[in-house]
């Protein structure tokens, strides 16, 4: 229960703001005539500030909670803190400039990363436990994240027909795309897709799907929990949103395979990126960086062939020996 606690309120102070913007929008599309003083730009924003303060509040309390903690250590966590909520709220104190914009996103990223980090350290699991920084380093972009991150990039293209199927339903659905919706400009836009991609995968389904997993929770309960999580941030497409929900699932079950979140946001981001193109040559693009992550997963297969291309063997400590005969 407390692990799931825990999860509650990661979710509330990452998404608050933006679950909140959602369901207006939702009830919009459902007909229902709601105030503009309650999900306007000005209390989503507000909002957006309260969750952030609670951040920088939590990371202060997980620092000051660990055992021996050198007082340097917390001096350091309140600065490290202070100065990214400072360049959080960068729009506000340089007049909204779309580089403060894009300065906040990536202060505001960096503090909710640092936060899933020392929640997972609190509950025992250190970033290599949980495939966020494996060791040695080089393994980050292994056959296995190759296979997650082309794993990842062709879920993200199967929901695109999965929504195109729920907006044929009858029900509330948005009319317009998500850029349009969100009215974001190139640079903003670029931010923003950065920022979605590292907090859907590497925050809302890896941080989220360790958490649980410390607890044994079944992997079909752990998917749905995270299915729905991401979902209700997208409830502004009406029924698309269920979409996002098989989405979610579909990536936490790769998540808890592979146990890698970055390759899982690097697909994310690459179909994010390749939705600003034509379709056809968005569909050649597609193929081709699912070719090119095929060769690297081949390339780095266990059993793979050296350099002098020939089969390696291995001891069984599992070090090379040289070619074999």
């Amino acid at each position: 229960m407390r692990v799931y606690l825990t999860v509650a309120v990661l979710w509330f102070v990452v998404t608050a703001p933006y679950a909140w913007s959602a369901g207006g929008e939702f009830l919009s599309l459902c007909g229902v005539d709601v105030s503009a003083r309650w999900t306007g730009a000005a209390f989503v924003s507000s909002l957006s500030i309260l969750c952030t303060t609670a951040v920088v509040a939590w990371l202060h309390i997980l620092t000051r909670g660990r055992p021996n903690t050198d007082p340097s250590t917390a001096v350091r966590t309140v600065l490290t803190g202070a100065a990214l909520f400072g360049l959080y709220l960068a729009p506000l104190l340089l007049g909204g400039s779309a580089v403060a914009a894009v300065v906040s996103r990536l202060a505001h990223l960096g503090l909710l990363v640092w936060l899933v980090v020392s929640l997972c350290r609190r509950h025992g699991l250190s970033p290599q436990d949980w495939g966020l920084w494996p060791r040695p380093a080089r393994d980050l972009w292994s056959g296995k994240s190759a296979k997650t991150m082309s794993l990842a990039l062709e879920a993200c293209v199967l929901a695109a027909p999965l929504a195109l199927l729920f907006s044929m339903l009858p029900g509330p659905v948005q009319q317009v795309d998500q850029t349009t919706v969100e009215g974001y400009g190139p640079g903003l836009f670029f931010g923003h897709m950065l920022w979605s991609s590292v907090v859907e995968e590497v925050v809302t389904t890896g941080a989220v799907a360790a958490l649980l997993s410390t607890v044994r929770r079944p992997v079909g309960e752990i998917a749905l929990v995270v299915g729905v999580m991401r979902a209700i941030p997208h409830l502004y497409f009406g029924l698309p949103a269920l979409a996002m929900l098989a989405l979610g699932a579909a990536c936490t079950v790769l998540y808890l395979r592979h146990r890698r979140p970055l390759p899982l946001a690097a697909g994310h981001f690459a179909y994010n990126l390749l939705t600003l193109l034509p379709f056809i040559l968005a569909a050649g693009l597609a193929g081709l960086v699912l070719v090119l992550l095929g060769r690297v997963e081949k390339r780095t297969a266990p059993g793979a062939k050296g350099p002098a291309g020939t089969a390696m063997r291995t001891r069984p400590d599992g070090h090379a020996r040289g070619p074999a005969s």
